[in-house]
């Protein structure tokens, strides 16, 4: 009790316990109790639309593709050409073997050989080099007209014959067509015959009797 005696109890006397006094006790009455409950949340003025990946309105059909129309059937290349005005050459095709046993075709070309022509005798020489033989004689003993396209297909089954190693002559040229070949100095680049008869002498090996 000595402890608590009146000197201890001093501590806690009327100075000590001034402290907490009334204003002391009103202030902590203050800062503790809540002056009035808190409002709720506001709550939004209108309900939200719920989430949607739809569209606010239909959408119109895709529309398909318009059907195209079978493409028209594929004609004749002579009947092709007659009927968008072209024309079409004539061509002559003979067949010699030579004493050593190779083939040499003739082709003979009817008419005019210019820009409309020329392209189908270049087709029918590559066709006879490449799959018949390398040996080629062309008479142009029928072949009235010849411009520089003929020329040209000419020229080109020439260098198809020398690439496989074989033989390109001409003979019996149209004297209205042998201008062409002076002019152009086309008669020293060629070898040209007078008749068929010596283009087929010395094409290989010469033709066997």
């Amino acid at each position: 009790m000595g402890r608590w005696g009146d000197g201890e109890m001093g501590r806690w006397g009327d100075g000590e316990m001034g402290r907490w006094g009334d204003g002391e006790k009103a202030l902590l009455q203050v800062s503790l109790a809540v002056p009035h409950p808190l409002p709720p949340f506001p709550s939004p003025p209108f309900p939200s639309p719920p989430l949607s990946l739809s569209p606010p309105f239909p959408l119109p059909p895709f529309p398909s593709p318009p059907l195209s129309p079978s493409p028209p059937p594929l004609l004749p290349l002579p009947l092709l050409l007659i009927l968008k005005g072209g024309s079409v050459i004539q061509i002559e095709q003979k067949t010699y073997t030579t004493q050593d046993g190779n083939t040499v075709i003739v082709l003979t070309p009817v008419g005019r050989l210019d820009i409309t022509t020329a392209w189908q005798f270049r087709l029918k020489l590559q066709e006879c080099i490449s799959k018949l033989s390398p040996h080629v004689v062309v008479n142009l003993a029928q072949a009235n007209f010849i411009d520089s396209s003929g020329l040209t297909s000419l020229v080109a089954g020439m260098r198809d014959a020398d690439k496989i190693k074989g033989s390109f002559r001409i003979c019996d040229v149209h004297p209205e067509a042998k201008l062409v070949f002076e002019v152009t100095m086309m008669d020293s680049v060629f070898e040209i015959f007078e008749t068929e008869s010596e283009a087929l002498e010395g094409a290989a090996g010469g033709i066997a009797r």
